[in-house]
C-alpha cells in the first residue's frame, strides 16, 4: 500500500508516461483501441481501479492529490484538446488561452 505523497505522484505520472508512450508506438488492434479511447482516459480509469483495489491510501495521499488536482487538470484538459483535435485549429485555440491566462497570472504575481 502506498502512503507516500511522492510515491503516490511518481506511480501515477510512471502510469501516464507509459500509457501515453504506448499510445504513441500501438500497432494493429491496440491502435485502434486508442483510437477511440485515448491515453489519459485509459489513465484516469486505471487510477480509479488502483484505488478501487486498495493499492494506496487515501487519507495519507489526500494532501499531495490536492496540491496537484488543479493543476494536472489543465495539463489533461490541453493535452486533450491537442490530441483529440490533432493538433489543429481548435486544440491550438485552448492552448493558447490556457498559455495567455499563465502569463496573466505571472504578471499579476510580479505586482
Amino acid at each position: 500500500m502506498i502512503t507516500d505523497g511522492f510515491t503516490y505522484v511518481a506511480v501515477l505520472l510512471f502510469m501516464a508516461g507509459a500509457l501515453v508512450t504506448l499510445e504513441k508506438t500501438a500497432r494493429g488492434t491496440l491502435a485502434k483501441i486508442f483510437k477511440y479511447v485515448p491515453s489519459m482516459v485509459l489513465c484516469y480509469l486505471a487510477a480509479m481501479l488502483l484505488c478501487t483495489l486498495g493499492v494506496w491510501d487515501l487519507g495519507q495521499t489526500k494532501a499531495a492529490y490536492g496540491a496537484l488536482k488543479n493543476n494536472l487538470t489543465y495539463a489533461m484538459i490541453c493535452y486533450g484538446a491537442d490530441g483529440l483535435c490533432g493538433g489543429h485549429a481548435a486544440g491550438h485555440a485552448v492552448r493558447q488561452h490556457h498559455e495567455a491566462a499563465l502569463n496573466i497570472d505571472a504578471r499579476e504575481a510580479w505586482i
